[in-house]
């Protein structure tokens, strides 16, 4: 799901601003090698907005496509861990 959805999806069981929650966590802050809790979640947004559009490509195919090496699949399951 996108960052958008995840967010209105915990905001109806009373959690409000996740991403920024996300963002303070030193997994996440570790993940992405930074301290800085904005850009943890800017990047975490980010990274997930991207794997979306990936997803869609390997989901929903036209013309030419280029499968995701394995390095990026264990980096994408690495953050999904996270």
């Amino acid at each position: 799901m996108r960052p958008q959805i995840l967010s209105d999806l915990f905001s109806r069981i009373g959690v409000k601003e996740i991403w920024i929650k996300l963002g303070q966590q030193a997994r996440l802050q570790s993940f992405f090698e930074t301290a800085d809790a904005g850009k943890a979640q800017k990047d975490a947004t980010k990274f997930l907005n991207d794997f979306m559009e990936i997803r869609n490509k390997v989901a929903h195919p036209s013309g030419s496509f280029q499968w995701p090496d394995t390095r990026t699949v264990m980096n994408h399951i690495d953050f999904l861990k996270c």
